[in-house]
């Protein structure tokens, strides 16, 4: 919701691409209204450009959502997300290219996929999945995912929606068994960085591979990497994670109450 603010914001001028982007996650957002604030750190004409874009929620769900940025009060509404965003076009971007690093090297192989279900909006997402890495028998997989995703309907993909396959998979820490994870857990995200890499041009699928290299006293990072289904690295993402008992996942477990 911020990105698709800041791209509506960003329509009429010249960095019209996001580059990065940096979310920390400080409460749960619901369903309902909310607002999104910007404001340019770093200004300029046709270079990169520096935003700070917070989402906010009313306190009050239920009350009137305003139609002027004069009826707005902030003192009424509670920060859910903080966003450092860089905008600028890669139509003038020019240079040299290489990869190294082996996640971002190919993308996963299609071929090595079967079809799969999400584990909610399953209706509206078209899901195969490389399920070598599921665990086999009593033996644990490994952390990874590698699958290929887009919508049911068929729409294209374009940069709004790149960020929302950056965080929509089957997570991998789930390939693992309880005797690592400690029994059933929850994977919360404090925050999520995203590199974005081209222009998505006539895209309808993403094949993408997740993996979390190490956990850390119950932290870890999970890095991404997103292509076309020619094989053109579209982002990378980096979210950094907690591993918590499921219960806190409960609204109705007092340990919800404990912040993370």
């Amino acid at each position: 919701m911020s990105l698709g603010a800041v791209l509506d914001h960003f329509a009429s001028r010249p960095q019209q691409h996001p580059i990065a982007l940096n979310t920390f996650f400080f409460k749960p957002a619901k369903g309902g209204a909310f607002v999104v604030e910007i404001r340019e750190l770093k200004p300029s004409k046709f270079g990169y450009c520096v935003l700070e874009v917070t989402l906010q929620q009313p306190k009050d769900l239920t009350a009137p959502v305003p139609t002027h940025v004069n009826e707005y009060d902030p003192t009424s509404y509670v920060k859910k997300t903080h966003t450092i965003l860089t905008m600028g076009n890669m139509e003038k971007e020019k240079g040299t290219n290489y990869i190294h690093t082996p996640l971002a090297a190919k993308p996963p192989s299609f071929d090595a996929m079967e079809p799969n279900q999400a584990d909610f909006m399953s209706e509206f997402i078209d899901m195969h999945q490389d399920m070598s890495t599921y665990p086999q028998g009593d033996k644990p997989g490994i952390p990874e995912v590698h699958h290929c995703v887009g919508f049911s309907d068929g729409r294209p993909i374009d940069f709004k929606s790149l960020a929302f396959w950056s965080d929509m998979f089957i997570h991998p820490n789930y390939s693992l068994d309880k005797t690592i994870l400690g029994g059933p857990r929850w994977c919360p995200t404090m925050q999520l960085e995203i590199q974005f890499k081209s222009v998505p041009r006539n895209v309808n699928k993403v094949l993408a591979s997740f993996a979390v290299p190490h956990i850390i006293n119950n932290r870890f990072d999970l890095d991404g990497a997103l292509f076309d289904q020619q094989g053109n690295l579209l982002a990378i993402t980096r979210h950094q994670c907690l591993l918590v008992p499921w219960e806190r996942n409960t609204p109705s477990s007092a340990a919800t109450k404990n912040k993370l």
